[in-house]
């Protein structure tokens, strides 16, 4: 439809007029009607009938006309996307499906990308992306020095106060943390991303990939 826009807002650039179905009767259908498909399924005379293209409520008015032309209706076969015809000299019957649907192609590897890495890319697109890195001294189980915050695509990334604010926010919570959880690392991993998730929702509403770090040494 943008496409067909383009077209007619460039012709009307150029001082012509265009016609079409909301000025007059000029839209034809591409499809055949009713009586042509049984004019056709009248010569054919198939044994076996798949109707394809349409919606469900077409692929089922298709095969009406199918059986009321002499078609056995268990020779009628509605199938989905994925169903699969096995063609023989005893005849037709369903096979085993196959996988369908979409198929993501990400530079040389084709559909290895799954839901997950979608959702995080789109999140990182529209939300931003933080990397929060603690430092933990796991035999006196606290942290060392002040958290480093690196941020990309959130309004604020390259101010000191915001910064310093998301710090002491941050550190606070990998303190309490591992002095309640000790030797627990992803339970540490876990407050900081909570606590960096809601500094960032707090400040900016703003709900970004967040990558915590946990070194220890």
């Amino acid at each position: 439809e943008k496409a067909v826009t383009r077209i007619v807002n460039a012709l009307a650039k150029i001082g012509c007029d265009v016609y079409d179905k909301s000025r007059a009767m000029v839209h034809v259908s591409g499809h055949a009607g009713a009586e042509e498909l049984k004019l056709v399924l009248s010569i054919v005379s198939p044994k076996n009938f798949m109707p394809v293209h349409g919606e469900a409520s077409h692929l089922r008015a298709h095969a009406r006309l199918a059986e009321a032309t002499g078609v056995a209706p268990d020779h009628i076969f509605m199938c989905e996307n994925g169903d699969t015809l096995e063609l023989s000299t005893d005849g037709v019957r369903f096979g085993e499906p196959v996988e369908s649907g979409i198929v993501y192609v990400d530079g040389s590897s084709v559909g290895d990308i799954g839901k997950d890495v979608l959702r995080d890319r789109q999140a990182m697109q529209s939300e931003g992306a933080i990397t929060v890195c603690v430092v933990l001294d796991t035999k006196a189980n606290k942290t060392v020095g002040d958290p480093v915050i690196m941020m990309r695509g959130i309004p604020g990334f390259n101010d000191e106060k915001f910064l310093a604010d998301a710090r002491v926010r941050i550190l606070k919570a990998a303190r309490d943390a591992a002095s309640a959880h000790k030797g627990e690392t992803p339970r540490i991993k876990k407050a900081v991303r909570d606590a960096t998730g809601k500094f960032i929702w707090e400040r900016c509403h703003r709900r970004p990939v967040i990558m915590p770090v946990i070194m220890e040494v």
